[in-house]
């Protein structure tokens, strides 16, 4: 319980800047280090928030005020769906039925989410200027997009970038930005899923496109030059992560899923 507990003092002492006076920690903090727990895939991080809530709560250590005591409470029950313990390489793909009946707004965040694998925190941080001005050379179909805060390996500040359909790009930009509070109430609630679902998905989606062209094993998708590498900066993994292979080992199980 320790271990947990001073990690989240290490990560709420690396938020302030030197010199700054000691913050009174609030139920928005303890929200976002649930996020930071889940961007770096951490497993058991429903027992980290447990921990750090009950700690808190010992030591009076939250703002003095029973609303912020009463949205601690609230912003558990979200955080749950962030912190199932479910390891990510076996959190559940799209359910379609769900995916088709979010809102507007919800579907177009999601599916720019779902093509791009981000983790959470980089959805959060894209806004309308995420998506440069077109440029001379740069593909009629394809838009880039640029996120500043990234947790991708092996440039973990950032930036990372992405390529996105034109044409979904000009469906989506205008509903950015997003805040974590939306994403939890009317993308993963009625989902019923993780945040993970969506790098999942798409790593899924990769290993079945793969296979309907007769690439099927490790050893076929090592052999292609540049292949995992490409798939790796794709999912912001680490350029020699064998990660994609842990995510995609039931792969099987979706053979529809292209």
């Amino acid at each position: 319980m320790n271990s947990r507990w001073n990690l989240f003092v290490d990560w709420f002492n690396e938020r302030r800047h030197p010199g700054e006076p000691r913050q009174t920690i609030t139920s928005d903090d303890v929200c976002e280090f649930a996020q930071a727990l889940a961007d770096g895939e951490y497993t058991g991080i429903k027992d980290y928030i447990s921990t750090v809530i009950s700690r808190i709560k010992d030591g009076r250590l939250l703002v003095d005020s029973a609303l912020e005591l009463d949205r601690l409470t609230r912003a558990q029950s979200r955080i749950s769906l962030l912190t199932r313990n479910i390891k990510p390489t076996k959190v559940p793909c799209f359910h379609t039925p769900r995916f088709d009946a979010l809102m507007p707004r919800a579907k177009a965040i999601a599916s720019l989410w779902f093509f791009t694998g981000l983790r959470i925190s980089s959805i959060i941080s894209i806004f309308p200027h995420s998506f440069p001005v077109w440029e001379a050379g740069e593909g009629r179909k394809w838009k880039k997009l640029i996120i500043t805060d990234s947790k991708a390996n092996p440039n973990p500040l950032g930036p990372e970038e992405r390529q996105v359909p034109r044409a979904l790009v000009e469906k989506v930009k205008h509903f950015f930005p997003v805040d974590r509070n939306f994403i939890l109430t009317n993308i993963l609630s009625p989902l019923k899923t993780s945040s993970h679902t969506f790098r999942r998905s798409l790593a899924i989606h990769v290993r079945c496109s793969l296979a309907a062209k007769g690439v099927t094993t490790k050893p076929q998708i090592k052999r292609i030059p540049g292949l995992l590498l490409t798939i790796n900066m794709i999912l912001g993994w680490a350029k020699d992560s064998e990660e994609f292979f842990n995510y995609t080992s039931d792969h099987s199980a979706y053979k529809t899923f292209t």
